[in-house]
């Protein structure tokens, strides 16, 4: 490791996130019994409608074959509906289904229902930090 104090900094964001992530990875299957890609294709077709196979692999950073295959579990559990296109059956949209849209608001209350409560343990002073580091952090990669 270096003396730099900004590759310092990186270093210690990058431990931060990796560690938040699994903590709501860890939420996730505790609490709503499905996982962390599952709840972001929901997030991501919630904001993107009728989306493609394609938008959500890119999203997800994965392959197409296996954003298919997790939107094909999705599906069979009625959480969203494909629509084909008639011209290009190669062509699908993705959308996502009332009970979809349900288990979406349930996972992300939850959620927000555990961050509220370790929130809640800091004092005002550290919110305040806390909400001026998010907005420098949304800068860095917005």
């Amino acid at each position: 490791m270096s003396n730099d104090p900004d590759e310092k900094l990186a270093e210690e964001l990058l431990e931060s996130i990796f560690k938040a992530s699994r903590t709501f990875r860890n939420w996730m299957r505790e609490d709503i019994s499905f996982s962390v890609p599952q709840f972001r294709i929901l997030s991501y077709v919630n904001r993107n409608k009728d989306c493609s196979i394609d938008d959500i692999a890119l999203y997800l950073g994965v392959s197409k074959p296996t954003a298919s295959k997790i939107v094909e579990k999705m599906r069979l559990k009625e959480l969203l509906y494909r629509i084909e296109n008639r011209n290009d059956r190669r062509k699908v949209a993705i959308g996502l289904t009332g009970k979809g849209a349900k288990v979406l608001e349930e996972a992300r209350l939850k959620a927000i229902l555990k961050l509220k409560n370790r929130l809640s343990m800091i004092d005002i002073n550290s919110k305040s930090q806390l909400r001026d580091a998010l907005k420098i952090l949304a800068g860095l990669t917005g």
